[in-house]
């Protein structure tokens, strides 16, 4: 597309380009770029630049943070604010949790106005063709406030929808996500990472009338290679995940213990609060077990995951996650080389395994022997012509439903002809 022809955005973010944080924006940019002049405004002020940041926009970055006198200031001012009382009065209705989430409410609104107010400082929101919000969070509101007070409230605001700003449960204090319907009062369209996500919010929180809601999945990059069966193990096994409690790698450990009449190679990447505790485990439980060899190989670059999966021989990827918010990423990039996956039942797993087609489906909270007999049933098919239609169709998978440059091109062309209709 001819430069005159792109539109104005402007990208709200967490992070990006900044950290390690809004992971599938490294991709996705390239594609928002061939439709739109992009400028971006994070509340990342601490970190610096990622080294996957190529690009050449202008990037603004504003602290969320709030002082002890901005505190009293935003505090007062969301008393003056209509959907602040709104808020409060579905809270009182609930009966649950009165003060934490009181504090929540008061919280999320004084953030929302302190960030409504850097954004008016900024003076760029005239000039925006549209706007993106990555999270559906209080910047969502944020914008909101923002665009009514410089009276543009006709730029349209599309926001999408992943994980810790979507399920109730993700949040420690209150246990309750704030402001939805007052978030989709400001948006033209709302975009769920998955569909048990678009029908755990819909369900929980409805539809607001004017708001679009529609399922647009994330993607990874085509890596070009389709992984090799492993000849040296029985069977060779890869995770990916943070170590950490709601994780529960604790369970393939477990599940490896059982495992005594095949060799299995098993390595985990990725780092976190239960490393240590992880290791230890996986010492006294497997370490002595001369058919099992394990590794963790702790926080890596996602480069170096997909050049493990390029120079290795992998049979399957496993992850026995508690929650998921979406359709995870490790998961994704696992399908585009070709590896079967065996995964719990939670978040949007269960719309990306095909029982034994493209992996198995484990239970929402399974056993170590459930987990055992999962990794026991990849073994014996590893031996069948099967196995390899199994590796097919999790790189069929991976092209139908998360093959980055469909799935974010049409993302593009989509806010392209929101700008358009507006």
């Amino acid at each position: 597309m001819r430069d005159s022809e792109k539109k104005s955005l402007l990208l709200i973010t967490d992070n990006y380009p900044f950290g390690f944080g809004d992971s599938f924006l490294f991709t996705e940019i390239e594609f928002l770029c061939s439709y739109f002049s992009v400028t971006v405004v994070t509340t990342n002020t601490q970190d610096t630049i990622s080294n996957a940041f190529k690009d050449d926009f202008q990037i603004h970055r504003i602290d969320s943070r709030i002082g002890f006198p901005e505190i009293v200031r935003y505090t007062i001012s969301c008393l003056f604010e209509k959907l602040f009382w709104k808020e409060i009065f579905v809270v009182l209705q609930s009966r649950d949790k009165l003060f934490q989430r009181i504090l929540q409410t008061f919280s999320t609104c004084s953030k929302a106005k302190k960030f409504a107010s850097s954004l008016n400082e900024l003076g760029i929101l005239s000039s925006q063709e549209i706007i993106y919000c990555y999270w559906h969070n209080y910047k969502v509101l944020g914008v909101g406030i923002a665009l009514k007070k410089c009276k543009q409230s006709q730029i349209p605001i599309v926001s999408r929808v992943h994980g810790y700003d979507l399920y109730h449960e993700r949040v420690k204090r209150g246990a309750r996500q704030p402001f939805k319907q007052a978030y989709d009062s400001f948006l033209s369209t709302v975009y769920f990472v998955s569909k048990a996500g678009y029908d755990y919010y819909v369900g929980t929180f409805g539809k607001t009338t004017g708001c679009e809601y529609i399922v647009s999945r994330l993607g990874v990059n085509n890596p070009q290679h389709i992984t090799e069966t492993s000849k040296q193990f029985g069977l060779s096994l890869v995770s990916v995940s943070n170590t950490i409690p709601l994780k529960r790698i604790e369970l393939i450990i477990d599940a490896l213990s059982l495992i005594t009449d095949y060799s299995i190679q098993w390595v985990h990447f990725g780092g976190g609060s239960s490393l240590g505790i992880l290791q230890q485990r996986a010492k006294e439980k497997i370490g002595t077990n001369s058919n099992i060899c394990f590794s963790f190989l702790g926080p890596v670059k996602n480069s170096e995951i997909v050049k493990y999966y390029k120079e290795h021989e992998i049979d399957a990827f496993i992850t026995t996650t508690a929650t998921e918010g979406g359709c995870p990423v490790s998961i994704q990039e696992a399908f585009s080389f070709g590896i079967p996956v065996i995964g719990t039942a939670v978040g949007g797993i269960p719309e990306m395994i095909s029982e034994k087609r493209n992996g198995l489906l484990l239970s929402s909270d399974p056993s170590s022997l459930e987990v055992k007999k999962a990794i026991d049933t990849i073994y014996c098919l590893k031996s069948s012509d099967s196995f390899n239609e199994m590796k097919q169709q999790a790189a069929s998978t991976w092209n139908e439903k998360f093959n980055a440059k469909k799935n974010f091109m049409k993302f593009a062309e989509d806010l392209y002809d929101q700008v358009e209709t507006s």
